[in-house]
């Protein structure tokens, strides 16, 4: 739940493993389409924070991110150095998040 609006929970799958282009337009047009951030004229633009693969720099993405109507602002990570500034992955904390949720959702 987010803003009073249930959110579905997508799932994707792509043949290198990784995230894709097309996978992200899915689930920022999923977001606009359910109205889960509201877009007032002269409101504020989500942002998204992603690292700096090449898939963030998709046409279809860079495309969607910047439609009309659905504008996001997006601020693009260190390549290949997540472990440096992504959230929840301390050296401290190695595995640990992912291994309770693991734990949550097998029980």
């Amino acid at each position: 739940m987010y803003n009073r609006k249930e959110i579905d929970c997508l799932t994707f799958a792509s043949p290198s493993g990784g995230i894709t282009g097309e996978i992200l337009v899915k689930v920022l047009s999923y977001l606009d389409e359910a109205g889960i951030f509201p877009r007032a004229q002269g409101g504020h633009t989500p942002c998204l924070i992603v690292d700096g693969h090449q898939s963030r720099l998709d046409p279809c993405f860079v495309e969607y991110i910047n439609g009309k109507g659905h504008k996001w602002n997006m601020c693009i990570g260190v390549p290949y150095a997540t472990s440096l500034w992504q959230v929840g992955d301390g050296e401290e904390l190695n595995g640990n998040l992912k291994n309770f949720f693991i734990e949550k959702n097998v029980n």
